[in-house]
């Protein structure tokens, strides 16, 4: 029996107890490297944007932290992470509305620090006004985005995100009565500081 065993390991009894070993340690591993995140996020924002205001100009707008939205997230291989996010984005009067985004974070190599990269669809909600000119604004714009973030713990992260619109005009001033002259809303890009609590399912 011995001899057997020696010559076919699959027969010997501690052989497949250390194979049941071995392969419920790689599946409880795969199981631990993916794992699903649902949280809560904030962030105060800072518009760079050009528009009438006397004269056509540049100006920064900046929003209170009231930028809440909700985000669910695929963590995997202990350094990559997907996360879906929706909520409001409140700027000023003429920047605000439903923003929904998908970003991509990737931790760096024995470091608390990620990087992130991600798209946003923002649906401007921003009313129309105006006494002695008009103002308009609505529709929608596609911002790239890009950052840095840190771990503060396996629960809380905080992150720094510039956003970039593919389209920039985001509505326009009326000004005059006989003979009106347009001038559009720019966004010039924005600039987001925003923390986050995840809660591992």
């Amino acid at each position: 029996m011995l001899l057997s065993a020696m010559i076919n390991p699959q027969n010997n009894p501690a052989f497949q107890s250390e194979r049941k070993l071995t392969i419920g340690s790689v599946e409880e591993s795969s199981m631990n490297m993916v794992h699903l995140e649902l949280g809560l996020r904030n962030e105060v924002a800072m518009l760079f944007t050009k528009y009438w205001e006397g004269y056509f100009s540049n100006h920064i707008e900046t929003s209170l932290p009231i930028n809440l939205h909700i985000t669910a997230g695929w963590s995997f291989l202990d350094r990559f992470k997907l996360d879906l996010r929706l909520g409001l984005l409140l700027v000023y009067e003429d920047f605000v509305g439903i923003d929904e985004g998908i970003f991509f974070e990737f931790d760096f190599l024995n470091s608390k620090l990620y990087g992130t990269l991600g798209a946003v669809i923002f649906n401007n909600g921003g009313n129309a006004h105006g006494v002695t000119m008009y103002s308009e604004s609505g529709g929608s714009q596609t911002l790239l985005s890009f950052g840095l973030g840190y771990h503060i713990s396996n629960k809380f992260d905080i992150d720094l995100k510039y956003y970039s619109p593919t389209n920039r005009v985001y509505g326009r001033d009326i000004v005059g009565f006989n003979e009106p002259q347009h001038f559009d809303k720019i966004n010039n890009g924005l600039l987001l500081l925003g923390i986050q609590n995840s809660f591992i399912l």
